[in-house]
């Protein structure tokens, strides 16, 4: 690990040297990073999933190894730095990261997460495409199957590590805006680990109709898989992981309830449609719809009406008050699956692109654990061309 008191000034960055502080910082806590040229990226997707930057811009792919689970979020989470209701994963990548930047303290670093959207609710980056254009995984997808034997049926791609198999996570992307790489530079190529029809047939079966077994992970020989307690981890439902970690010592038995002075309930709110066009409000892992409405302020009660007399109040939609508590464990993998959803729902409406194109798109970059509460595929489509039976235009095409 780098020293905290060593801090790197723009005059003594070049590619190889952030390249190599990243890799210190970084792999020793079971991360594996990978150079991006911005270019690279750009040239197999649509204008309108572009990274804003020039083509010779520098950026790395961050990758998770097995490593990371014991290396980096245990004791993450035996130093209690797992705060509120968001994916501890999610935090620990997040501190991870941070913490290897803050050495470069004259650059521009744009940090984009897998779980990230932009304004327009369209991902920061596509996960996937960028770990086979950086030559981290390849991207196996049904395009490149020959005589495919699905007929109709759309399959979804999934990346293979060369060494790991299927047993890694793409995390994060940095941008180091002001560093140019040369222009010769020759894009390195994924190493083509699954080259036979036979193969690429049992890999796209495996992740898509019994994605729940993890057997795709092993359609290599990987060098090493989830330990035990990683995979009791993420075998355990998401509603149950918080008393798993507590039975583990990771986190403490009760929650103090935070004052009404204290700052964290004044905060702006984060919002859906309901199926019927209305207003859902997310917030903490719970799900609300509209009570009642007088001018700018909004009554919500817990999507789960009939059991829960979750309540709280906006004030032009900034939350104004303490909670009514809820007679349920909150779910934060419900949350994702309704915001995802959405995303869905305005890709459908905004653009023409494929139908399994969008879901593709909109899931790729969802915490593995809220994989089983996404509706099935063909719910995901339907709905999608409701949402879209009334729009017309030029089909946008991609990196298929």
């Amino acid at each position: 690990m780098i020293p905290s008191n060593v801090k790197m000034a723009a005059s003594d960055v070049d590619v190889k040297t952030v390249k190599r502080l990243l890799d210190e910082s970084l792999s020793i806590l079971g991360f594996e990073v990978y150079t991006l040229k911005v270019g690279w990226y750009n040239s197999v997707l649509p204008d309108n999933l572009h990274l804003p930057y020039q083509d010779d811009c520098l950026a790395f792919v961050v990758l998770s190894t097995p490593a990371m689970f014991e290396k980096a979020f245990l004791p993450f989470m035996e130093e209690r730095r797992c705060q509120g209701l968001s994916d501890p994963i999610d935090q620990c990548v997040k501190h991870c990261v941070t913490s290897a930047i803050t050495q470069f303290t004259e650059q521009k670093v744009d940090v984009r997460y897998d779980y990230e959207l932009l304004p327009s609710r369209k991902p920061k980056f596509l996960a996937q495409t960028a770990a086979h254009v950086s030559g981290a995984a390849f991207y196996y997808q049904q395009s490149g199957v020959s005589d495919q034997p699905w007929a109709s049926e759309k399959m979804f791609g999934v990346c293979v590590h060369p060494k790991l198999g299927g047993w890694f996570a793409i995390r994060a992307l940095l941008v180091f805006q002001d560093i140019q790489m040369d222009p010769e530079e020759p894009q390195p190529q994924p190493v083509d680990c699954v080259p036979t029809r036979e193969a690429r047939i049992e890999l796209l079966e495996e992740f898509n109709l019994r994605w729940q077994d993890w057997n795709y992970r092993n359609i290599i020989t990987p060098t090493h898989t989830y330990s035990q307690k990683q995979r009791d981890y993420f075998g355990t439902p998401p509603k149950q992981r918080d008393a798993l970690l507590k039975r583990w010592g990771l986190l403490p038995e009760s929650k103090d309830t935070p004052s009404p002075d204290s700052g964290e309930h004044v905060q702006a709110m984060e919002f859906t449609a309901t199926k019927r066009g209305g207003r859902k409000l997310l917030y903490k892992g719970y799900a609300y719809t509209v009570d009642k409405l007088r001018d700018n302020i909004t009554y919500w009660k817990c999507e789960e009406r009939g059991r829960c007399g979750g309540r709280l109040k906006t004030v032009n939609d900034i939350l104004h008050g303490v909670p009514l508590p809820h007679s349920h464990r909150p779910d934060p993998c419900r949350v994702v699956v309704l915001k995802t959803v959405q995303k869905m729902k305005e890709r459908a409406s905004n653009t023409q692109e494929i139908t399994s194109s969008i879901i593709q798109n909109c899931t790729s970059n969802c915490p593995f654990e809220a994989s089983g509460s996404f509706p099935k595929k063909e719910s995901l489509g339907r709905m999608i061309r409701r949402q879209r039976k009334f729009t017309d235009g030029k089909k946008i095409t991609g990196f298929r």
